[in-house]
C-alpha cells in the first residue's frame, strides 16, 4: 500500500502505477503544503511545459488541514486552465471525448480543494476503468511501518513510462 497526497490531475506515473496494480491510499488529513501537486499540474504546450495552479483563498494555507483549504474564484482560472489544456492536447487522440466532462467538473466550483480533486480523481479512474482509491480515515504517518513520501510514485523503478504519442513531441522530444 502506498500513501499519497490528493492531487490536481496527477502525474502520468500515478495512473500508470494504478494500471499496473499498485494500491494507493490518499492522505486526507494532512496539512496542506505549498507548491505541490495538491493544487498544481503541468502540461506540455506549444511553448514548453506549462504549470497550472488552482488559486487558493488567502491565508497561511501551509498550516491548514487539507480538508479546510478553500479554492478562490476571484480570478477566472477555470477558463484559463481549460483553454491551456485545449491548446496543449486538443489535437491528441480522444481529447474531444473528455474536454466537456472536465469542463463540467471544473464548473461545479467546489468550495474546497480536496472536494474538487476527489471529483476529478473519480472521473479519471472511472474513465480508465481503474479501481477506487480510498482516503485515510485519520492522519497516517506510515503504512506497514514504513515512512511515506509523496514522491514515492516517481520512485517506483518498474514504472518507467513507455513512449506514447505527444502533441508537441516533434518540438520538445518526449516529455
Amino acid at each position: 500500500m502506498n500513501l499519497i497526497c490528493t492531487n490536481y490531475i496527477g502525474p502520468v506515473n500515478y495512473y500508470s502505477a494504478l494500471l499496473n496494480g499498485y494500491n494507493f491510499l490518499i492522505e486526507a488529513h494532512e496539512n496542506y503544503q505549498k507548491r505541490s501537486i495538491r493544487n498544481r499540474m503541468t502540461c506540455l504546450g506549444a511553448n514548453g511545459v506549462k504549470c497550472l495552479s488552482i488559486p487558493l483563498k488567502k491565508g497561511k494555507n501551509n498550516q491548514l488541514a487539507i480538508s479546510e483549504v478553500e479554492i478562490s474564484y476571484d480570478e477566472d482560472w477555470i477558463d484559463q486552465h481549460l483553454s491551456t489544456l485545449l491548446s496543449a492536447y486538443g489535437k491528441s487522440a480522444y481529447f474531444h471525448h473528455y474536454h466537456d466532462q472536465l469542463s463540467q467538473l471544473l464548473q461545479t466550483k467546489e468550495s474546497h480543494l480536496i472536494q474538487l480533486n476527489t471529483h476529478i480523481e473519480n472521473w479519471i479512474r472511472d474513465s480508465l476503468f481503474l479501481t477506487k482509491v480510498e482516503k485515510t480515515k485519520n492522519y497516517t504517518r506510515d503504512i506497514d511501518g514504513l515512512d511515506w513520501r509523496i514522491s514515492k510514485i516517481y520512485d517506483i523503478p518498474e514504472l518507467r513510462i513507455r513512449r506514447y504519442p505527444q502533441v508537441f513531441e516533434h518540438k520538445f522530444g518526449f516529455t
